[in-house]
């Protein structure tokens, strides 16, 4: 009996097959006016492509590496993180990927705020096409997680949401009491599941997944995203395998503002918007879209924006016409963890566009005095022409990112500012004005005479600007601005370039070294043992006489990153179109160790989960002979 029972429900899950109204375009799961839409509509090239980027990588075989592990004689409290370790590499099996090829695709979307909370509607699209294993897992999670309740029906299909279970309730007689939550309440807003045979939808609330369910099933006929404009444009692209994304970012913006009023959400107050807010003028944009593609050896992300015909955009207007080159920042720190440059278009436009530049990010920030436009106005009525004679001789702009002091004494340490000027000539005129600009820019009625002395053969300058000292150097055309006077003769002087070429012709560029932005992460060695008594993270007793093996990943953490290949940013305007590329290339050795530090630090969470518990127990206990039991009741 018990058999035939198991061959029916197995029957039952793997047998399952898509609905007949499965769509034909993923993006008609959802409604016309969606905010922001993403989407892997090619399963067969994008599992292709994603096998051939782990190829030798643990993910290609982590059963071997698995056993590796176990070879290695781990201490006995990591051998649950050995388990979870291995499950998640399970998602990137080769069955796994094969699997994916038989799904019809997988979309994403954001379709607006909820006007009283702020809280945006967020749903992801499963369609699982000819997929069994998919099904079975959706269906297994569902049945086996402690935290998930059914909280309704959507057309007499469970919906289901994060809640506990805290099973019977009794008294102190041991008697059984009422249920207090025998059937749950819905969420406004939480993470919320739906499974129904072919699509397995997550979204932020019960509104969201029930739009997309009846739409999956056909029984919503208002208008579909798949009528959009911009999303018809860009047919070609959504063939592509990867990750495709679209976003109308004029409507986006203005919704996002609403919502900045009605909510607290600290998301909504990240500087990020308010920099596209201001850089890029949303309003004027015409249509937003991007892919991420993988690549054998690397990934590339590419995004533009194409602004309406005699629509005004700041940032269009800066990076157009300019090409940047790494070789304007040669001589900075071998250490520094990133630099980025930005070349300015034509000298008759090259001031509009760099005050035009400067307001938009003054604005971001929330400058309360004049914005450096104004400044330069009132300036240029004085008779200090920047913006007709000083600002049009400026040819590119580069910041280096300097790397943080580990002394927590220290003072701050500042970017470093390279300019560079359109010949010798026009750096040594800028030499002399710079105190005046600054003044301009900062809008004070005077500023000390800078002082000079000469460091490692190089004459350096230095001047007080709101209490920060800034040294500048001359070499050649370029003019040198940082807060320590020996890395600026050092940088005036050096001919050292570590950073990569461009590819094309881009109006900026920016690099991130892994090797040294390491340092800007937080220390991930482990805690070391305290003293009875101490309060903070302590090692549990069966690895006490163990090695410390929180010291070995942050080693293999430190030797991966430092590996890793430069992250590079490209940016270019050519007419209406704004494009922008992160790319990352020679990246299938260092991806192999990070997998491998990134195994061995899951291996680690069960230590740390049981080291916080011991922690606590240690903490809230004065008797410490207290029973583990007694602390957990």
């Amino acid at each position: 009996m018990l058999r035939r029972i198991i061959a029916a429900s197995a029957l039952l899950i793997f047998g399952t097959t898509a609905s007949a109204a499965e769509s034909k375009d993923l993006a008609e799961l959802f409604p016309a006016g969606t905010l922001a839409y993403a989407e892997i509509g090619q399963p067969v090239g994008t599992s292709d492509a994603f096998a051939e980027f782990v190829k030798g990588t643990l993910l290609a075989d982590s059963v071997g590496y698995s056993h590796d592990r176990r070879d290695k004689m781990l201490p006995p409290g990591m051998l649950a993180g050995l388990k979870n370790a291995g499950e998640w590499s399970l998602f990137a099996s080769p069955e796994m990927l094969a699997d994916f090829k038989k799904f019809k695709g997988v979309a994403a979307a954001l379709t607006g705020f909820d006007p009283k909370t702020g809280r945006p509607a967020l749903a992801v699209a499963f369609v699982l096409g000819e997929s069994r294993l998919a099904g079975f897992l959706a269906r297994q999670y569902l049945l086996t997680a402690p935290n998930v309740r059914r909280v309704g029906k959507i057309d007499g299909i469970a919906v289901y949401q994060n809640r506990g279970l805290t099973g019977a309730v009794v008294d102190e007689n041991n008697k059984p009491q009422p249920n207090d939550d025998p059937a749950p309440a819905q969420g406004t807003a939480e993470p919320t599941y739906f499974y129904a045979p072919g699509l397995l939808v997550i979204g932020s609330n019960v509104g969201a997944v029930q739009d997309v369910y009846r739409r999956f099933a056909g029984t919503e006929k208002t208008a579909s995203f798949a009528t959009s404009t911009q999303l018809k444009s860009q047919a070609e692209a959504r063939k592509k395998p990867g990750v495709f994304f679209c976003a109308d970012v004029g409507r986006l913006e203005l919704q996002l503002t609403a919502a900045k009023k009605v909510s607290s959400a600290e998301w909504l107050k990240m500087p990020a918007v308010s920099y596209v807010r201001f850089l890029l003028n949303p309003k004027q944009v015409e249509s937003f879209t991007g892919s991420l593609q993988l690549q054998p050896d690397g990934w590339a992300l590419a995004a533009s924006a194409v602004v309406q015909a005699g629509g005004t955009c700041p940032l269009l207007a800066l990076l157009a016409g300019g090409e940047a080159s790494f070789d304007h920042v040669r001589g900075a720190p071998v250490d520094a963890p990133g630099a980025f440059t930005v070349a300015f278009p034509a000298k008759e436009k090259r001031a509009k566009a760099i005050l035009d530049a400067a307001d938009a990010i003054g604005q971001a920030l929330g400058h309360a005095g004049a914005l450096p436009g104004e400044s330069a106005a009132e300036a240029e009525k004085k008779g200090f022409k920047l913006s007709a004679a000083w600002l049009p001789v400026v040819k590119s702009l580069s910041v280096i990112l300097p790397k943080p002091s580990t002394d927590p004494k220290a003072e701050p340490v500042y970017p470093m500012v390279i300019l560079t000027l359109d010949d010798d000539a026009a750096a040594l005129g800028w030499l002399g004005i710079l105190p005046k600009i600054s003044q301009v820019l900062s809008g004070v009625e005077k500023l000390p005479d800078p002082a000079s002395e000469t460091i490692q053969n190089v004459k350096v300058w230095g001047l007080v600007h709101d209490s920060t000292p800034i040294h500048y150097a001359l070499a050649g055309s370029r003019i040198i601005l940082g807060r320590d006077r020996d890395v600026v003769a050092k940088c005036a002087t050096s001919p050292a370039n570590p950073w990569p070429k461009a590819d094309g012709q881009p109006a900026a560029l920016g690099a991130l070294a892994f090797a040294n932005a390491w340092a800007l992460l937080p220390d991930l060695k482990a805690s070391p043992t305290p003293k009875d008594g101490a309060r903070n993270t302590i090692r549990i007793e069966d690895l006490q006489q163990q090695p410390d093996p929180g010291n070995a990943v942050a080693k293999e953490w430190g030797k991966a990153l430092a590996a890793m290949p430069p992250l590079m940013l490209q940016a270019k305007g050519s007419g209406q179109k704004l494009t922008v590329e992160l790319i990352q290339k020679d990246l299938k050795k260092p991806l192999a160790k990070w997998l491998e530090a990134f195994w061995q630090t899951i291996e680690l969470e069960p230590v740390d989960e049981r080291n916080r518990f011991e922690s606590f127990r240690r903490s809230q206990s004065r008797d410490a002979n207290l029973a583990d039991s007694e602390i957990r009741r």
